[in-house]
């Protein structure tokens, strides 16, 4: 009695091979089936397995599906062209099969569900089309896999996490030349910590764009996000961690490049935002925010460093008007020129820039010791980073006394006079009053009133623009 490729292989636990199920590794003649035959084989046999792709071309004129709770694809050196695609046809691989779920799965398989492949589109400006999607439905999607050491390329989008698609990890994968690289479908169940690792994500129009709004959690770790036409990561909506990764946004869309979007396509949808130790190099000038924040967020920086051309004037935080939440940025060093701090428009955002403590050294201990150490536990600004914002308070009339409302103001306060320059720095403190550093903006007295601290113009009669900061501290 004979045995079938799928028999021999379920007996000597053999990988199955494409070319054994009729593919053509010279690219001349369709492939699709042949691996479509060779997955439903795998999975007919009722057990986990492996599907070999041997080193060639391969031409697919369809899209195929791969069941990951029972296969594992593994390319050497296996470039499948999906050029041939037409507008809408779909995703080139699907990958379905849950390798957690409620009910009891009977393979188990969670590993590597696609490894060692290029795989080609028929362009990113033919709509419609995806590389390689993740999805399911109900509780039995895509879950706890691995895609590595694969390349995807000239689509719409490149790869997609849609419904009930999460804990997925993707490693050492590049993804360009596409509109959009990486997608989080919206409204879709995916997030719970998808992953990647060491990515490559270069020339495309957009980086990410994840729009899950109730429950997308993406980590961004050790990659490289370059050549991004439009906007480098485009939020709307959930978590995201980004940590010791290189940006650099910039392409044929001239003027118009952010490194981050936050946005409000979801009326209610929040975004929280982790930014840690990440390179952010805009070399061309954009005239759009580096950081827009038109959608409710809170973002935190920590570490790292921003340079950004000097030509540019969007600002490196910024809001259309449409923009709340907070901005807290902790011990990272910029170069951006005249670029704007902050242009916020009618916003509702506030900024705080923190350093996370001063010290003083004792001269009268023996060893090197820290003495006290000065804690800033807050920037209060309604103006941002004091030279560089929009917002103001203008008084109008003389002695007008104003509060800033800084709570009880203990700390430095910083004024400039945005009519007719000059700056004033001021140590305050409820308890012994206001003492004056430097004070060069004309008729500016500063002085409590109860806890509020406020200032007084004592001359002239055109309408002034102060800004302010308030850094207040504390001993610890």
């Amino acid at each position: 009695m004979s045995l079938t490729k799928a028999s021999y292989s379920l007996i000597t636990g053999a990988p199955f091979n494409v070319l054994d199920y009729g593919a053509d590794p010279t690219g001349v003649a369709n492939s699709s089936t042949a691996f479509q035959v060779a997955i439903n084989a795998l999975v007919a046999t009722g057990k986990s397995g492996r599907i070999d792709i041997p080193a060639g071309t391969y031409k697919m004129n369809s899209g195929i599906t791969i069941d990951a709770s029972v296969c594992t694809v593994v390319g050497y050196a296996a470039l499948l062209d999906f050029s041939s695609f037409a507008a809408s046809t779909g995703a080139a691989i699907t990958i379905t099969g849950a390798s957690i779920n409620y009910f009891g799965n009977p393979y188990f398989n969670g590993v590597n569900v696609i490894q060692g492949l290029k795989i080609q589109g028929p362009g990113q400006a033919v709509a419609g089309n995806t590389g390689v999607l993740f999805t399911g439905s109900g509780l039995l999607g895509s879950n706890d896999y691995a895609m590595r050491d694969c390349e995807v390329y000239e689509f719409a989008s490149g790869i997609v996490m849609g419904d009930v698609s999460y804990h997925l990890l993707f490693d050492h994968c590049s993804v360009f030349l596409c509109s959009v690289a990486v997608e989080g479908q919206s409204f879709a169940n995916a997030g719970a910590r998808n992953v990647f690792h060491r990515c490559t994500i270069f020339n495309n129009d957009y980086g990410f764009v994840l729009q899950n709004a109730s429950s997308g959690s993406t980590d961004i770790t050790d990659c490289v996000i370059a050549g991004i036409s439009l906007v480098c990561i485009l939020i709307d909506g959930g978590h995201l961690s980004v940590t010791n990764s290189d940006f650099e946004p910039g392409g044929s869309h001239s003027a118009l490049y952010r490194t981050l979007w936050v946005t409000n396509d979801v009326p209610g949808s929040y975004s929280y935002i982790n930014w840690h130790g990440n390179q952010v190099s805009v070399k061309n000038a954009t005239t759009v925010p580096i950081y827009g924040i038109d959608g409710s967020a809170i973002l935190t920086i920590t570490g790292g460093y921003l340079f950004a051309n000097h030509a540019s004037n969007g600002g490196v935080f910024g809001s259309v008007g449409t923009g709340t939440g907070t901005i807290a940025t902790f011990n990272w060093s910029a170069d951006f020129g005249a670029n704007p701090q902050t242009s916020f428009a009618s916003a509702t955002i506030e900024t705080y820039f923190h350093k996370s403590f001063t010290n003083s050294i004792d001269a009268s201990a023996t060893d090197v010791s820290f003495g006290l150490v000065e804690a800033y536990t807050s920037v209060v600004s309604r103006n941002g980073f004091y030279k560089n914002n929009n917002n103001s308070t203008s008084v109008t009339a003389l002695a007008t006394f104003t509060s800033i409302s800084a709570g009880i103001a203990t700390g430095l306060l910083v004024v400039r006079d945005g009519t007719s320059a000059g700056m004033g720095l001021f140590l305050c403190d409820p308890s012994v009053g206001v003492v004056v550093v430097a004070n060069a903006v004309t008729g500016l007295t500063v002085s409590y009133s109860g806890s509020q601290l406020g200032y007084t113009l004592a001359s002239g009669t055109t309408p002034r623009t102060l800004r302010w900061t308030m850094v207040q501290t504390s001993t610890v």
